[in-house]
């Protein structure tokens, strides 16, 4: 039965990793989300957003700038890097959960492989045509690979407390 449930954790973390470096591999032309945004009525939008303003990496987000639009896109697209990354945190740490690895280093391995894993992914936005890396998303994709990790350090922590009381 453990074997089992380390060969489907293996191939739902290779099939999960699959998807990260196919979605990496594609233009951004292909993945727009403006387009469909488009359709629907963004009116709120620039009323309630209207006056916020930022700096992400080198461009100004704000409704004036991207369109409400592309606006909305720029919160889907790195809230995307956050998730996309807890579950990559998720399944890396439920993996090394079967190891005699101690919490703790489990838990910064974990943490370690989703950071390569997020800066090689952005490398290769660099050297792809019409891709950009950026160390901001880096950084979003380890604090979306941490919270993953983190869930199941608590979900370990509360097993072992419950079989020990």
């Amino acid at each position: 039965m453990k074997k089992l449930k380390v060969l489907v954790s293996a191939a739902l973390l290779l099939g999960w990793a699959s998807l990260i470096f196919f979605a990496s591999s594609q233009p951004y032309t292909d993945q727009d989300l403006r387009p469909m945004l488009g359709d629907f009525n963004l009116a709120w939008v620039e009323r309630f957003f209207g006056w916020v303003s930022f700096t992400y990496s080198s461009s100004v987000i704000s409704v004036e700038t991207r369109g409400a639009a592309g606006f909305v896109e720029f919160f889907i697209r790195k809230g995307t890097h956050v998730v996309v990354f807890f579950v990559l945190g998720f399944l890396v740490m439920v993996l090394l959960g079967f190891t005699r690895m101690r919490l703790r280093t489990s838990a910064v391995l974990a943490f370690i492989c989703v950071a390569l894993f997020a800066a090689i992914d952005e490398y290769r936005h660099l050297i792809h045509p019409g891709r950009t890396g950026l160390i901001e998303d880096v950084i979003l994709d380890c604090i979306g690979g941490a919270m993953g990790i983190a869930v199941v350090v608590f979900w370990q922590r509360h097993r072992q407390r419950k079989e020990g009381a």
